[in-house]
């Protein structure tokens, strides 16, 4: 929705005054197996949530241009995708701690040059539960969407690489076909979605995600305690990690050295980062 909660807020707000519906396409939440996902663990199947997974792995082979590929690509375009699968999926539950590592590995001859073509993310929630979004550029077997929520009672997997059930055996063994593109994988899911939207035009309430869920999606790194984020090439990652003080969030670049423990105060950062003494930059105290 937007590339900074700056924007957002302006977004939601401006909707807001002009009476205007907002709602943003995170279209997993249409998609048969995650709203049915979903609906399991509304109902208690899965118990309380313990582990949690999603992950985006684009077909291959990688055709983009790493040179005109924007840095953070990768966590803006693709895992924002796999962040709000996993609030969404985790109901009510709030993130307290991220650590995010990158690398270009599809292109590593693009490593030393801020491109990431690859990036694990765990993520800790208020409610006990672990989470895990990943997401690569370049899956040679087909474009690979999945979801999975363990709890104390079961577990629900979602998504399947399958173009259907169908399978092939034959001379040459056991196959199936795959998905390759977004739009034939999820056609039924942007159906569901559009339709949702052209409802929230009519009758002016939003079923869907909202400007408030994408904001969430977005800003969660201001509410944690911690958050860490390694890259190969440290000089390359200048991020804008928000955090508290007196109670505002504040945005602030800074380079990633070496820290044993979270800073104490705003201060304390503000010394570190002017030292370039950061591993984990520590994103809020907020409560």
């Amino acid at each position: 929705m937007a590339l900074t909660l700056e924007e957002a807020d302006e977004a939601i707000a401006i909707t807001k005054s002009a009476k205007v519906p907002l709602q943003v396409g995170f279209n997993r939440r249409w998609d048969q197996s995650f709203f049915e996902g979903r609906a399991a663990i509304d109902a208690g199947k899965v118990g309380s949530v313990q582990l949690l997974r999603s992950l985006t792995r684009d077909p291959g082979p990688y055709g983009g241009n790493p040179e005109k590929t924007p840095q953070w690509t990768i966590f803006y375009e693709t895992l924002i995708h796999d962040f709000d699968t996993l609030l969404w999926l985790n109901p009510k539950a709030k993130p307290v701690e991220v650590t995010a590592i990158a690398d270009a590995l599809v292109r590593p001859d693009f490593a030393g040059k801020g491109f990431h073509d690859t990036a694990v993310v765990t993520i800790r929630f208020d409610n006990g539960s672990i989470a895990v979004a990943e997401a690569n550029f370049c899956a040679m077997y087909g474009y690979d969407i999945r979801g999975e929520v363990f709890g104390s009672g079961g577990m629900v997997m979602m998504g399947d690489v399958r173009r259907s059930s169908m399978t092939l055996y034959d001379k040459n063994g056991v196959s199936n076909d795959t998905w390759r593109r977004d739009t034939d994988h999820f056609v039924h899911g942007y159906t569901a979605q559009l339709a949702s939207f052209v409802d929230a035009i009519r009758t002016g309430t939003v079923t869907g995600p909202t400007g408030e869920d994408a904001l969430q999606c977005a800003c969660h790194r201001a509410r944690l305690r911690h958050v860490g984020y390694r890259a190969q090439d440290d000089s390359a990652f200048q991020p804008l990690v928000r955090i508290a003080k007196d109670g505002v969030c504040q945005e602030m670049p800074q380079h990633i050295r070496s820290l044993s423990s979270p800073p104490a105060s705003f201060e304390e950062l503000k010394w570190a980062v002017a030292c370039r003494h950061v591993t984990f930059p520590v994103a809020s105290r907020m409560s």
